[in-house]
């Protein structure tokens, strides 16, 4: 076994290791989630939901959208001998930005807004965050991109472990009548005890990087990816409030628990999402070291065979939704199980979104990537001002679905415009597997009171991988 596992490439082993870490990470915070679920009230639940909304919304301004993998994969790719260099010089930018960004929501709060957004203790919690988790986001791409998953695992379960450790014991302390934070809100409490996690990693790491690359930033460095990075703010930001807007209009339109009901369901929903985010990690990096060789073949064929792999994984979750929803939360966020299957569906083409704006990234075309997803955004959020007042959080899920169907679309426009005449997907799978995946998503909410059907069908999908096993490791061999 060890003899078969050196002989696998490294981009593989790094694919699997982080694929790993990935899985068990959103394990440690779905085991966790019946603590806070559970705990913690529906409102402050809502407020929390609220919090994560605005954080994603934030971060684009905040880091200058360099905490997407797209973004930073992109300069480790342009400046491949001065990565050192090129990662300091990236966290300096990021903390201006970063400096300014709450400069200026601080000042408006103070002068004139104080109830804008969100509570003094929560921005200030999200201003600190910004200042260090980036170190850690660059760090972790960066492994990624090498290859170099032994520290990147470290990292990876180490900060989840201390960041969910510490919320929860603060949550609990929280909910001690002896204890002296019993009169902090809980969804505060939350917030605290997820940056005291992020710093742990965070400063050191920060340090870290700071003295390899020098803490003089490269000015020229920073200018190129200022220059690159500004027109994917409104496609960062836009993207954000595609996945936040649904749940903050929820809140707005309906009510703070319905808030609080889909903010639960969209964490179940998107479970997939994150393993995705770990195989996109390893399969950008390879995407852009196999079109710098020309190999259009390699990027066709891996591309083609892991969307298949994610679409039966999307379909798994999606019949096991009822009992993970019946883990993760008592049974008054049960109306959120309709919410789930349209959400899953959303993250098998976000996937297929991030393959095509892959070879968007690789040409620097990141006018179109930001035209589409602001096309995306407008209507998501068109449609939920519309459909949600009528239908309630149901609606929100899919409209969503809507939405990010329109984007792969355009990003898919994209991508033809930047290749030419060049052939490198195998699109009319790419559309079948889609609709597949989709409709069968879809379809298991109709199986939902069948125990005995699903469980059947989940028996079958894991069968079939177990027999084509040979051919799966042969083809990621191939990376």
């Amino acid at each position: 076994m060890k003899d078969k596992w050196k002989q696998l490439p490294d981009s593989v082993r790094a694919a699997f290791v982080f694929g790993i870490c990935s899985f068990l990470s959103s394990g440690i915070s779905f085991l966790l989630m019946p603590v806070f679920t559970r705990i913690m009230s529906k409102e402050q639940y809502g407020i929390l939901t609220d919090y994560n909304s605005w954080h994603y919304i934030i971060e684009v301004f905040a880091v200058l959208g360099l905490a997407s993998v797209g973004s930073f994969n992109v300069g480790l790719n342009e400046y491949r001998d001065r990565r050192d260099r090129f990662t300091s010089s990236m966290l300096v930018m990021a903390n201006i930005a970063t400096l300014a960004v709450f400069g200026l929501i601080f000042a408006i709060k103070g002068i004139c807004y104080n109830d804008i957004i969100l509570s003094w203790p929560m921005l200030i919690c999200m201003f600190i965050g910004f200042m260090f988790s980036p170190a850690t986001t660059f760090f972790l791409a960066r492994k990624r991109y090498e290859y170099k998953y032994r520290s990147g695992a470290i990292v990876t379960l180490g900060s989840i472990i201390a960041m969910q450790g510490l919320a929860v014991i603060a949550v609990l302390m929280g909910s001690d009548p002896f204890s002296i934070l019993k009169w902090v809100p809980s969804s505060e409490l939350k917030v605290l005890g997820t940056l005291a996690g992020t710093l742990i990693f965070g400063v050191p790491l920060y340090i870290l990087l700071m003295r390899r690359g020098g803490i003089k930033p490269e000015k020229k460095m920073m200018k190129e990816m200022f220059i690159f990075t500004l027109p994917l703010l409104p496609h960062y930001l836009a993207l954000h409030v595609m996945n936040g807007a649904d749940r903050i209009m929820v809140g707005k339109l309906d009510s703070t628990s319905s808030e609080a009901v889909y903010g639960v369901a969209s964490n179940l929903g998107l479970a997939a999402a994150t393993v995705w985010t770990a195989i996109n990690g390893s399969l950008q990096p390879y995407i852009f070291g196999k079109l710098n060789e020309k190999d259009t073949e390699s990027v066709r064929k891996t591309s083609k065979y892991l969307l298949i792999f994610y679409a039966g994984l999307c379909v798994v979750i999606s019949l096991m939704a009822p009992e993970l929803l019946m883990i993760l939360a008592p049974s008054n966020y049960s109306e959120g199980l309709t919410a789930i299957p349209p959400i899953i569906g959303m993250a098998f083409l976000n996937a297929l979104y991030n393959v095509y704006a892959s070879i968007e990234f690789y040409h620097k075309k990141s006018v179109g990537i930001a035209v589409a997803t602001i096309i995306a955004a407008a209507l998501n959020i068109g449609l939920n001002a519309w459909l949600i007042p009528i239908y309630g959080l149901s609606a929100a899920a899919y409209t969503t679905l809507i939405a990010n169907a329109v984007l792969t679309f355009c990003h898919y426009i994209g991508y033809k415009y930047a290749i030419k005449n060049t052939r490198i997907f195998d699109n009319l799978i790419f559309l079948a597997l889609s609709i597949t995946c989709i409709a069968a998503c879809l379809a298991c909410s109709l199986l939902y009171n069948i125990i005995w059907v699903r469980y059947v069908i989940i028996a079958v999908i894991v069968i079939a991988l177990i027999i084509k096993r040979e051919m799966i490791i042969n083809v990621l061999k191939h990376k």
